[in-house]
């Protein structure tokens, strides 16, 4: 699990919204060729938790974040 903080001026993502991610690792970043560079992609949607979610989520460490996410089925 990796995470991203969004830039300060970032306006924030809408809930129900669906968003497109694209993330690659640069090998050699002195090729200008990028084609064999491994790439993945997928979608991630913003969901409104419930009180009781927000509040077990205040106090769980990283791992326990991702089995709290996984049993509300927020997180596939």
């Amino acid at each position: 699990m990796m995470s991203y903080t969004l830039p300060t001026d970032f306006p924030g993502l809408k809930v129900g919204q669906k968003y497109s991610w694209c993330f690659s690792l640069l090998c050699d970043p002195t090729v200008g060729d990028r084609s064999g560079d491994p790439v993945t992609s997928g979608w991630i949607q913003r969901m409104q938790p419930t009180a009781m979610v927000t509040q077990q989520l205040q106090t769980a460490t990283n791992r326990q974040r991702v089995f709290i996410y996984k049993r509300q089925r927020l997180l596939k």
